[in-house]
């Protein structure tokens, strides 16, 4: 995490260049997501996703929603995120990925 410490210092648009470049080299290089995130929630259509998601929303999670065209341009959006803060809940093309802080 030596990178991420290093882009903030240098300005909000350097930041934000600088986390495409590495959520791409983290694409190639299948990179995990970072540790901090206990609780991933990965579906599709067709497998109790929406009993789910109605269940999530019951528990208090909310979930924001980002569609991109790829699986690569999502998985780079959803690991700049992840990167970003502390704690997120996001989720993607049917799929969401939340933190639950302890």
């Amino acid at each position: 995490m030596r990178l991420y410490t290093l882009m903030i210092s240098l300005g909000k648009g350097s930041v934000r260049f600088m986390l495409r470049v590495w959520s791409a080299l983290a694409w190639k290089l299948g990179v995990k997501l970072p540790k901090s995130y206990d609780f991933f929630y990965l579906s599709s259509h067709g497998v109790g996703h929406n009993a789910m998601l109605g269940f999530l929303h019951h528990c208090g999670v909310k979930l924001n929603w980002h569609f991109e065209e790829s699986g690569k341009q999502r998985y780079t959006h959803l690991y700049q995120m992840l990167l970003k803060a502390k704690y997120a809940k996001i989720g993607g093309g049917g799929r969401v990925l939340c933190h639950c802080p302890k």
